[in-house]
């Protein structure tokens, strides 16, 4: 991985763009080491999330429109 957004990268961006994919490679090897009710629990969790944001958003937004 020496490029990003066509960007070429140095040393120190190789690092943290390979620490990037091994920490993603890492979560996608827990995720798929769960089992069916974790990942149901855990796709609710992330959408009850999504709601949260979604809502926090939408407050910001109307204390400061743009």
């Amino acid at each position: 991985m020496s490029r990003i957004r066509g960007r070429r990268l140095g040393f120190v961006g190789r690092i943290i763009a390979d620490e990037n994919l091994l920490y993603l490679a890492m979560v996608i090897e827990n995720i798929l080491a769960l089992s069916v009710n974790d990942f149901h629990a855990l796709l609710q969790y992330l959408q009850d999330e999504v709601v949260i944001l979604n809502a926090r958003h939408r407050q910001f937004n109307a204390l400061f429109p743009r």
